[in-house]
C-alpha cells in the first residue's frame, strides 16, 4: 500500500500545482481585463485615448457630410463640440478642393497662453482681420460678442481679400468698423459700449526706426488711456509686441507696463505668443512699402482695472 501511495501522493501534487497554476493565470487574466477600467491612467495614456477618440468621431462627421453634405455652421459646430468633448488645443476645418480639411491638435496644450477674449471684445488695428477670422475658428468666442476695427477706412483698404473677410465676419454676427482709432477709443465713450476685453495685436507707430521707440511708447501711452474708459471694472485690455532681433527690443523700449500704469492699470500676466496657435493669423502693416512684420513669436501683456 505504502508503495503505491507515494507515486498515487506525486500524481495528486503535480495535479493540484497544475490546478494552482492555471487559477493564476486565469485570474491574472481576468484582473487584466477588469481591473484596467480602475487603473488610473497616465497622461501619456490619457492623452492618446482621447485622440484615438476624438479623432474616430471627426471621421463621423466627415461620412455623414459625405452622404447628406453640411452646411459650413453646422461642420465647425460639430467640431467644436468635439475639440470641447476631448479637449483638443485646435480643430478647424479649411477648403481643400471641393471638400474639406480638417486638421486637429491636441498636445502641447498651450490653451493658459492663449489671449483671453471671452464676453464684449473689442479687437482694434485689425488689418486684415485674420486674429478675429482665427479666433472664431477655434470657437473661442460667438461672432456677437465682438467688434473688429481696422485703422484704415473702408474706401482706402487695398486687399479685396481684407474686405471680403471683413463682409464673410458681418454675415457671422461680427461687428467690423473702418476708420477707427485705437488712442481715440474715449472719444464719446458715455455714449458706447464698454467692453469685458479689448486687444490690440503688434501695434507700430509707422515711420523711420530711429524715431520709432520714442513714438510706440507715446502710442501706448495714448491707447491704454483712451482703453481704460471703454473697459468694464475688472475686464482686460491686452497688446502683444514682437519679438525682434534684439528679443526686447519693442519691450525695453515701449515699457508697456509703466505706460499702463500711467493709465491706472496693472498688469496680469505677460506671455508669451506664438503665431501657430491662431490658425489662418497673418499681420499686416498699414504703412506704405513697410515689410511684412514677422509675427511668429511675441510678447503678450494683459492688464486689468480694478
Amino acid at each position: 500500500f505504502q508503495a503505491l501511495a507515494k507515486p498515487v501522493n506525486k500524481a495528486i501534487n503535480w495535479i493540484v500545482d497544475k490546478i494552482v497554476n492555471l487559477g493564476k493565470k486565469l485570474w491574472a487574466k481576468l484582473k487584466g481585463k477588469f481591473g484596467k477600467k480602475d487603473k488610473p491612467k497616465t497622461p501619456q495614456e490619457d492623452i492618446q485615448d482621447r485622440w484615438n477618440r476624438g479623432l474616430k468621431e471627426i471621421r463621423g462627421v466627415a461620412n455623414r457630410s459625405r452622404q447628406g453634405g453640411a452646411e459650413t455652421p453646422q461642420l465647425h459646430g460639430s467640431l467644436l463640440a468635439i475639440k470641447e468633448k476631448y479637449r483638443f488645443q485646435e480643430i478647424y476645418a479649411h477648403r481643400k478642393g471641393s471638400g474639406w480639411a480638417v486638421y486637429a491638435k491636441l498636445n502641447p496644450d498651450n490653451s493658459g497662453n492663449l489671449i483671453p477674449i471671452e464676453g464684449k471684445t473689442l479687437l482694434v488695428g485689425e488689418g486684415n482681420l485674420t486674429f478675429t477670422e482665427a479666433n472664431l475658428i477655434l470657437g473661442r468666442n460667438v461672432p456677437g460678442n465682438i467688434t473688429a476695427t481696422v485703422y484704415e477706412q473702408k474706401g482706402d483698404v487695398k486687399e479685396q481679400r481684407t474686405l471680403e473677410r471683413a463682409e464673410r465676419l458681418q454675415q457671422q454676427g461680427v461687428t467690423v468698423e473702418f476708420g477707427v482709432d485705437a488712442t481715440k477709443l474715449h472719444e464719446g465713450a458715455e455714449d458706447k459700449p464698454k467692453f469685458d476685453n479689448i486687444i490690440w495685436m503688434f501695434p507700430h507707430p509707422g515711420g523711420s526706426r530711429a524715431s520709432a521707440a520714442s513714438r510706440g511708447a507715446a502710442l501706448l501711452a495714448d491707447f491704454f488711456a483712451s482703453a481704460a474708459q471703454r473697459i468694464r471694472p475688472g475686464g482686460k485690455i491686452t497688446v502683444t509686441l514682437r519679438v525682434a532681433k534684439e528679443p526686447n527690443y519693442y519691450v525695453s523700449r515701449w515699457r508697456p507696463v509703466e505706460a499702463a500704469a500711467a493709465a491706472g492699470l496693472r498688469l496680469v500676466s505677460q506671455n508669451d505668443f506664438q503665431q501657430s496657435d491662431y490658425p489662418g493669423y497673418g499681420h499686416e502693416t498699414t504703412a506704405s512699402g513697410a515689410n511684412p512684420a514677422d509675427v511668429s513669436r511675441g510678447f503678450t501683456f494683459i492688464f486689468t482695472r480694478d
